[in-house]
């Protein structure tokens, strides 16, 4: 890996371009400079290196590399980049900044380098160094713990077993959780979406409870193995010697648990068994009981209970099913809003109903709608049950033209010699007071088209009316540049004497902006804040404050790199929200 050019090196290459190429800015101008925020960091404890870049436009984003010790030791991810830009007369600098964090693997000392590709070349920073230690007792004690828990380890193939994974962490830490679901092996099961984060009570020994909730059913019999499951989190600790907190990555890993499913007996179960398993009841009803033959009857069917809700079928219509004509039923799932008081471990989602709305036709005169069945297993009593609706009484009329208007038992046409018997249609059409269908336009007697009117743009009327809209839109215009221009005078202490600084906190002031928006200017300022104020200032911030920077950090990370498509609103953030960033920004320390 090649260094930066020496002093002399730079001057042979400025003159040989010079004669040659002519080029405004030359190769020997790129510098680079690395620098690590906390040397000395604990196993999974994370730090900051901060990649800086000046002479090119438009840099490569920057591998860092491990030159000495373990490449497994460390474990790198980029945050984001940044650009700086410095007025100093009538130069003009820019500096684009790579930030990475850093976690500790594995005990060690490591030499952290910083590279890019260049015209060719390889160009490198200074070795960091980084020492990583032991975790001691006490930061032992303070990590968080993962877990699956279960309500039975012995249940029935097709049963709905509830889940939780639970995350607890001490009392202690702040945790810092990411908006995604733990993934977790499942081989043989059937896993409905995680939902959560909760909250539950502290546990005996005051470490506080987080988890995740949901449903899984067993496919085959067997020994299953639920797990293992993974989650990647940050726990931050408040660290009062140094004034902030310190932060630690972890990949939470829950050890798995092995489920014995045990296959549904063959004894006792009913023709009409289609796989529920759980505990249901069933209700009916059914509209209109009073029509004519081959008119439609909506009936509605609705399982409710605890089970395997998501895979059940719809009842099935018993008695002379020939005499109906039978339409594919639709459904509608809902589930349980209150948890399941006999269960409390029970998730929301383990609890609800289907209903289920299947529509028949009478091809006879039929006095009845048959029973409809429904059968599952209930495993509590290991034992199959069937529920059966009692007939409802309905009255269908003979019609003469029934064979015709109503749809043939194969839902295809009606054949020729069904429709010969049709009344003709009439060949004059109703009065209109008559007529409950759409008109035709060719009936509408005494009804002209008129001609279009000429276009709205050759009214002199349309450019009046246009006048005051366009003449408030030029008085907002003004308003808001005077605004903004405000803004970049309102800019108050250090930044006043950085013109790009002083501009940014103008807009932060005047300009509506998302989330990621505000928090990504406010992340630039604070960059740039760091650069020109010494440590010593850094260091003896007040604790409250060095708390908002350290959450303006945190929410800018999570919005540009943690969070999932779509968790920023493309609306406007709130304006009490963007006046507290404000707020903390002029209240930073002026280098004096």
């Amino acid at each position: 890996m090649s260094r930066r050019p020496t002093q002399k090196t730079t001057l042979l290459l400025s003159l040989l371009a010079c004669l040659s190429l002519g080029q405004e800015q030359l190769r020997a101008e790129l510098q680079m400079g690395a620098q690590l925020a906390d040397p000395t960091i604990s196993v999974e404890e994370s730090s900051y290196i901060v990649v800086r870049i000046a002479g090119v436009e438009s840099p490569a984003q920057p591998t860092i590399e491990v030159e000495e010790g373990d490449a497994s030791g460390v474990r790198t991810a980029f945050i984001g980049s940044g650009k700086q830009v410095f007025q100093s007369g009538n130069k003009v600098q820019r500096i684009d900044t790579f930030r990475y964090s850093v976690a500790g693997v594995k005990p060690g000392t490591y030499s952290l380098v910083a590279a890019i590709e260049h015209e060719g070349e390889t160009f490198g920073t200074d070795a960091v160094k980084l020492t990583v230690r032991p975790m001691s007792d006490a930061e032992k004690s303070l990590a968080p713990e993962f877990s699956i828990e279960i309500e039975k380890r012995e249940i029935f193939v097709g049963e709905m077993l509830p889940l939780r994974l639970v995350i607890s962490t001490s009392s202690g830490t702040s945790p810092e959780f990411h908006n995604v679901a733990p993934e977790i092996e499942s081989k043989g099961f059937v896993m409905q979406p995680l939902r959560g984060l909760f909250r539950a009570e502290a546990d005996a020994q005051g470490r506080d409870r987080h988890f995740f909730e949901g449903n899984c059913e067993p496919l085959r019999a067997g020994d299953l193995q639920l797990g293992p499951a993974t989650y990647p989190m940050q726990l931050a600790v408040r660290n009062r010697s140094i004034g902030r907190a310190t932060r630690k990555q972890y990949k939470l890993t829950a050890e798995p648990i092995t489920v014995k499913v045990k296959p549904l007996p063959a004894a006792g179960k009913p023709e009409s068994f289609t796989g529920s398993v759980g505990r249901f009841s069933m209700d009916i009803n059914a509209a209109p009981l009073k029509l004519k033959q081959g008119e439609p009857i909506s009936v509605n069917l609705t399982i409710a209970g605890e089970g395997n809700l998501p895979s059940i079928d719809a009842p099935l219509l018993t008695g002379n099913v020939d005499a109906w004509k039978q339409y594919d039923p639709s459904r509608s799932d809902s589930r349980e809003e209150n948890r399941n008081r006999r269960n409390p471990m029970a998730p929301k989602g383990n609890a609800g109903r289907v209903t289920f709305t299947h529509m028949i036709v009478p091809l006879e005169t039929e006095s009845v709608i048959p029973p409809y069945e429904f059968s599952f297993f209930d495993p509590e009593t290991g034992s199959y049950r069937t529920l059966r609706t009692e007939p409802i009484p309905i009255e269908v009329k003979a019609d003469s033209n029934a064979v015709a208007t109503r749809p043939s038992t194969s839902g295809g046409p009606v054949p020729a010699e069904a429709q010969a018997d049709r009344p003709p249609p009439p060949t004059t059409p109703p009065p209109l007071e008559d007529m409950t269908d759409i008109l035709s336009i060719s009936e509408l007697d005494g009804q002209a088209w008129t001609d279009a009117r000429k276009p709205l743009t050759q009214s002199k009327w349309f450019w009046a009316l246009q006048a005051p809209p366009a003449a408030a839109l030029l008085a907002l215009a003004f308003i808001a540049v005077s605004r903004r221009m405000h803004g970049r005078d309102a800019a108050s202490g250090w930044a006043g004497t950085y013109p790009p600084c002083a501009e940014l906190l103008g807009d932060l002031e005047s300009k509506p902006m998302t989330a990621l928006e505000l928090y990504s200017g406010a992340h630039t300022y604070l960059l740039a804040w760091e650069e020109q104020i010494p440590a010593t200032i850094r260091s003896g911030l007040d604790p409250d404050l060095a708390t908002s920077l350290d959450e303006i950090r945190e929410r800018h990370n999570y919005l540009s790199f943690g969070a999932p498509a779509g968790a920023d609103a493309p609306g406007p953030v709130d304006k009490d929200e963007q006046s507290k960033i404000l707020n903390i920004l002029r209240s930073l320390p002026v280098h004096v």
